[in-house]
């Protein structure tokens, strides 16, 4: 799997999530169901990427200017309201520390929900969101939002005001180049201005090898130590990495440097992290591998997977797609099937009238909380797996 020339894991085809839809009913095929996907290391920075592909990006640029946006910071969307609430947190800890912020941008403000909060405190607000959602969303709270990606602005949606604060919630992981993206973010920052970041915390994965986290449109994963060399090499000062309270995020605040201000560079990046990721990977994938067989050696056993998003790797890379059921609780998910994978979502209800023998846990955030909820319904009637236990 390893390309003996450059840094590289190629995992073969995956899904190329974007949509959830009915059964039968998927609508216009915009994108193609799978792709490849490889992943690479930028040492400069110690960041574990998806390489790029020319394809990969047109298809992603699609998706986002698509009326599906897949940001799940959304009204309607239960799974948003707990990551919003500690994100909110967070931010409003920052607005006590540094009391001169008035004025905020939010890229890639999905729902508006971040800023409708923010606004309501007195706030000036703007938003910047491709999608057609993000422009409905604004509407409806009275958010003005530019209906347009960032930095790659119209002229006639051109920014020409300065910000105190710019934030912005799972979108670093997503662009091309980090670094060339978070500059134009210090160009429309005030002297001293803010930025605070939210994005998925790779840490453990890399860490240990788990692929887990891998999707087309997550072309960044990061780290602590990554994070914070990304947001330096911009032009920022680091002010603070932390991991989240709820769920697997980091965040970060970091401050505009202006030229003689003294900053601290992060460390050097650990030139073995991405070494070590793929031969972890290696034992995990193969580790996945076994239990299939061995789960499918008797007929009479049945398997199911727990968090769709997370088997969907490992599933694609042992090349099965059949004999499983797929198990989550987000209810807007619910008998909806992913572009290429056309098996209907079910929840713990149906686990419950329908139990399967073994059952794989696939996410290392919720791993506790689920097997809790599935012990709970079902007792010891079903194996439990799990992901934790294909990894090194």
């Amino acid at each position: 799997m390893e390309d003996s020339n450059e840094q590289t894991l190629a995992l073969g085809e995956m899904g190329f999530y974007w949509r959830t839809s009915e059964p039968g009913n998927a609508g216009p095929e915009i994108v193609p169901p799978t792709l490849p996907f490889v992943f690479a290391f930028d040492d400069r920075h110690g960041l574990v990427i998806q390489r790029r592909d020319a394809r990969i990006l047109k298809y992603l640029h699609t998706v986002y200017e698509a009326d599906a946006n897949i940001g799940f910071f959304q009204d309607g969307y239960e799974i948003a309201l707990p990551y919003a609430t500690d994100f909110i947190a967070y931010i409003e800890a920052a607005l006590k520390q540094f009391p001169l912020i008035h004025s905020v941008l939010e890229i890639g403000c999905g729902g508006c929900m971040m800023l409708e909060r923010l606004q309501s405190m007195g706030l000036k607000v703007l938003g910047v969101d491709p999608s057609p959602v993000a422009l409905r969303s604004g509407a409806s709270k009275n958010v003005r939002v530019i209906n347009d990606f960032f930095p790659s602005l119209q002229p006639s949606n051109q920014i020409d005001e300065k910000f105190d604060l710019v934030f912005h919630t799972d979108v670093l992981e997503h662009v091309e180049n980090a670094v060339e993206f978070l500059k134009p973010q210090w160009e429309v920052l005030r002297p001293g201005g803010y930025l605070i970041i939210s994005l998925p915390d790779c840490s453990e994965s890399i860490e240990r090898g788990d692929v887990s986290t891998l999707l087309h449109q997550h072309l960044n994963y990061f780290d602590k130590q990554s994070l914070a060399a990304v947001v330096h090499a911009a032009g920022f000062n680091v002010l603070s990495v932390d991991t989240a309270k709820y769920g697997g995020s980091l965040y970060c605040v970091a401050q505009k440097r202006l030229p003689g201000d003294n900053a601290r560079a992060p460390a050097p990046p650990d030139s073995m992290k991405f070494r070590n990721f793929v031969s972890r990977s290696a034992h995990a994938i193969d580790a996945f591998k076994r239990h299939l067989s061995e789960v499918a050696a008797d007929p009479r056993n049945t398997l199911g997977f727990y968090v769709p998003l997370r088997a969907i790797p490992y599933l694609a890379v042992a090349g099965r797609h059949d004999r499983f059921r797929l198990f989550d609780d987000t209810r807007h998910w619910h008998g909806r099937t992913i572009d290429g994978l056309p098996i209907p979502i079910e929840n713990i209800e149906d686990l419950q009238a329908k139990p399967v023998s073994h059952l794989s846990i696939m996410s290392l955030t919720f791993d506790e909380v689920i097997a809790g909820k599935v012990r709970a319904a079902l007792g010891d009637a079903i194996q439990i797996k799990t992901l934790r236990e294909f990894l090194p």
